[in-house]
């Protein structure tokens, strides 16, 4: 075996390891409660909500996915992913907030509390996280508007 080919089984061991390190690291910034409500129950009181959100992410990454396999998108156009994990990150905590609102103001930040629970990372992370990808889906949203992709488009492939 060259070293071209066992470099992707390195690079995503690596990956993984820094990936490790990082929820080790990040493990103790994770909100145990909100209020007077331990994570636990946090959980159980929104755990339909989760998993809504989780299908709509997961549903979200494959419409990334299909937009590029469907042949929308040309294989080197940044816009299905833009669009892709926009969706992955705006579209769940849309459906957050507006399965909660009607239950007040509290319970709407304990069920984005709750979700970050779920997803084990600290609230500030995840919704920096979810602010960036959200404005990464919205800027290909309007470049697709503005510019959409034509069948069969030309690929540039020149240095």
């Amino acid at each position: 075996m060259t070293f071209e080919e066992i470099r992707p089984f390195i690079s995503g061991a690596v990956g993984a390891i820094v990936t490790l390190g990082l929820m080790k690291l990040w493990s103790r910034f994770v909100p145990a409660s909100y209020g007077y409500k331990d994570a636990d129950r946090l959980w159980r009181e929104n755990r339909w909500r989760i998993w809504i959100a989780n299908t709509i992410a997961f549903s979200s990454i494959l419409l990334g996915i299909a937009v590029y396999w469907l042949g929308y998108f040309p294989k080197n156009d940044w816009r299905g992913f833009g669009l892709g994990f926009g969706a992955m990150a705006f579209f769940p905590i849309a459906w957050l907030f507006i399965s909660s609102i009607h239950l007040g103001l509290r319970r709407t930040k304990e069920s984005f509390v709750a979700y970050s629970i779920s997803q084990k990372t600290p609230s500030i992370l995840l919704y920096g996280i979810i602010v960036l990808a959200s404005g990464l889906g919205f800027a290909a949203t309007i470049s697709t508007i503005k510019n959409p992709p034509t069948a069969n488009q030309p690929v540039d492939t020149t240095p």
